[in-house]
């Protein structure tokens, strides 16, 4: 009888190991044999096929406030406005690298005043060789067919000023008009996957909260203008998707209210920014708000920038990326983390390594992209048919006592098949001690993880045992 259920055991693992190597080889999905039509789609269709974004950060959009520049701009080459916030030079290894790990959306902020000359009779000019070099970048994210958003960043903060009056309110709008008319030309002939946002986070005399009833109507009239310049520049800009940001890219419902969007016009995007770890009510009250307001407009809403500090623990990453790509998900927004290479480093741009893996393999959890680090596979999530599908929801407490879960080796409050993957991608030595709960994956506690662990956690998760002592 003994040697009976032993067999069972051993005849059920082999068949979770059998099914765990299926789900993993999964190819991606091909597309579907009649795509739509190219900016066929109302912006809604079109940004729902966003997995996760990555914000290429304090690089493009590098600005001689807070770096050391040359008097005269005319001497700042390309590479060093880019690399004069720390970052490295971009490279095409950075991107494979995001697009490996099921990020197909980037945004690239970029400051153009730098590069930006004006001559006797008040006509601006941009560098073509920064322009080239934006493209180049561009070119980057194209090779894996990646969404890609060019905006205008932080151009507010040097000339662009909205709680400007008068003549010199005047002169900002005409010089706002003819630089938007150069990128905008710069980029007509691009595919629909191109975005151009026409600004940043605006705000007015550093007023968050946006006190003065003509901060807004300044922003909206400079959207206005961006809209004109975009729509009538040949092209494919006629019916590109565009992105407006709402007032300081803030999230209060006041601010994304009085944002202008154009009518009769299903091509455009509110860019919203929130940098938060909260709870998950006030999650779902802010996402409900935002997502509430635009299911009656034509405007698809994302999260162009959201992040967290790289100096926080490792739980404290995952939990936050579990819920906040989690509930936003919920309520159909899409999200950007932001990386900023420094103190919100997602990714070590010289190392080409994650400063938390364990963060992204959560946030593509969320939005059913399932990831084999092992070979940095992409593949589309797949639901495991085998008595290990039966019991992946099986909750073992809350997630305040994670710590405390024997087994729960990924710390979300429960045992499941992602804790086998954690433990067997740690024997594998894929991950190290301080990207594991060690106790938790430690289910036989012989003061050490190894294969005997995994195994333990996958009969758990089969309900083969119910127990690991």
């Amino acid at each position: 009888m003994k040697s009976s259920r032993l067999k069972k055991i051993a005849c059920a693992v082999c068949g979770l190991l059998l099914t765990a190597c299926v789900v993993l080889s999964v190819a991606p999905a091909a597309f579907a044999e009649n795509e739509p039509e190219p900016f066929s789609r109302s912006a809604k269709e079109f940004v729902s096929g966003i997995t996760a974004g990555w914000n290429l950060g304090n690089t493009f959009e590098a600005c001689d406030l807070w770096g050391n520049w040359p008097e005269d701009n005319n001497d700042l080459s390309p590479t060093d406005a880019e690399t004069n916030w720390n970052n490295p030079v971009t490279t095409q290894e950075m991107f494979d690298k995001v697009a490996e790990y099921g990020f197909n959306a980037v945004r690239i902020p970029v400051t153009w005043y730098k590069f930006t000359n004006v001559d006797e009779n008040g006509t601006y000019t941009i560098r073509q060789e920064w322009i080239d070099r934006v493209k180049e970048v561009v070119s980057y994210a194209q090779k894996h067919d990646m969404y890609v958003i060019v905006n205008m960043h932080h151009d507010d903060k040097n000339w662009l000023d909205i709680a400007a009056t008068g003549e010199e309110w005047d002169a900002m709008v005409d010089r706002y008009s003819q630089v938007w008319t150069i990128i905008a030309d710069a980029f007509k002939d691009y595919d629909e996957k191109l975005i151009l946002e026409a600004g940043n986070e605006m705000i007015g005399n550093d007023d968050w909260w946006g006190h003065e009833d003509y901060y807004f109507e300044h922003q909206n009239q400079l959207y206005q203008k961006f809209y004109e310049i975009v729509r009538n520049s040949g092209g494919n800009n006629d019916k590109r998707y565009l992105m407006l940001p709402t007032y300081g890219a803030q999230w209060y419902s006041h601010q994304f209210e009085k944002v202008w969007f154009p009518e009769n016009d299903d091509h455009m995007i509110c860019d919203i920014h929130w940098y938060t770890d909260t709870t998950e009510e006030e999650y779902r009250t802010y996402f409900g708000a935002i997502a509430n307001y635009f299911a009656n407009t034509d405007v698809a809403p994302m999260m162009g920038e959201c992040g967290i500090g790289k100096n926080v623990s490792t739980g404290q990453k995952v939990r936050w990326a579990r819920n906040y790509f989690g509930i936003a998900g919920e309520y159909g927004l899409k999200c950007f983390i932001w990386d900023d290479g420094g103190d919100m480093q997602v990714l070590n741009r010289r190392t080409l390594e994650w400063v938390s893996e364990r963060m992204i393999l959560a946030i593509m959890e969320t939005v059913g992209v399932d990831i084999d680090p092992s070979t940095t596979t992409t593949t589309t999530a797949t639901t495991v048919t085998t008595a290990i599908s039966t019991s992946t929801s099986t909750t073992v407490t809350t997630a305040s006592t994670t710590q405390n879960i024997l087994g729960d080796a990924n710390g979300d409050g429960k045992v499941t098949v992602s804790d086998v993957m954690e433990v067997r991608k740690y024997v594998a030595e894929l991950i190290g001690d301080d990207e594991l709960d060690m106790t938790a994956a430690d289910v036989n506690k012989d003061g050490k993880v190894t294969v005997s662990d995994v195994m333990r956690v996958r009969m758990y998760v089969a309900e083969l045992i119910d127990t690991f002592e």
